[in-house]
């Protein structure tokens, strides 16, 4: 009787492997995960599907090579995007896949207005251990146009606009530390 069972289980297995293998499916390699967190406003999309399907994401159609291969650049809003990829074969059927992407773009910076300091750090921005001879820089984003000073005299210069991606009011200044 064990015998039947376990040569009854062989067959359904086979039988499953022979429908997911003749089956319409999707497989994305990029991104690796169903569940992703990136820093960008597009995904890189690459992924198969089987050959002769018809294929969209979130409704909007895209190529399916002969191969059976997909991709593209897939626009994201800030925060969490769901994306119902869908492929569509005449004679495997319909299959459905989804992935959920969080875009977080930071905010660019932008001018300080009215009289006030939005930040001052050290450059690199991280706890620094320094010795007589070192150099310490100090950045500040502050309001264009005025004069800056640090460690009480020592004047901060304002970066110009092509160092700054086109910021005004980012200062800065170094100091060479005394014994």
């Amino acid at each position: 009787m064990k015998k039947y069972a376990f040569l009854l289980m062989i067959g359904l297995l086979t039988i499953g492997t022979a429908v997911a293998r003749n089956g319409n499916f999707i497989r994305v390699t990029v991104p690796e995960r169903d569940s992703t967190v990136i820093a960008a406003k597009f995904l890189r999309l690459n992924a198969c599907t089987a050959p002769g399907s018809s294929l969209t994401i979130n409704g909007e159609s895209y190529k399916v090579y002969p191969s059976g291969a997909f991709a593209g650049y897939i626009a994201l809003q800030p925060g969490t995007n769901r994306l119902v990829i869908e492929s569509s074969h005449p004679d495997l059927g319909k299959v459905t896949k989804t992935l959920v992407v969080e875009s977080r773009i930071p905010e660019p910076e932008k001018e300080v207005t009215g009289f006030s300091i939005e930040y001052a750090r050290t450059i690199p921005a991280v706890d620094l251990s320094l010795q007589t001879g070192d150099l310490l820089h100090v950045r500040m984003k502050a309001l264009p146009g005025c004069q800056a000073f640090f460690l009480g005299n020592k004047p901060m210069y304002e970066l110009p606009e092509f160092q700054t991606n086109g910021i005004k009011g980012i200062y800065q200044g170094t100091y060479r530390i005394q014994p």
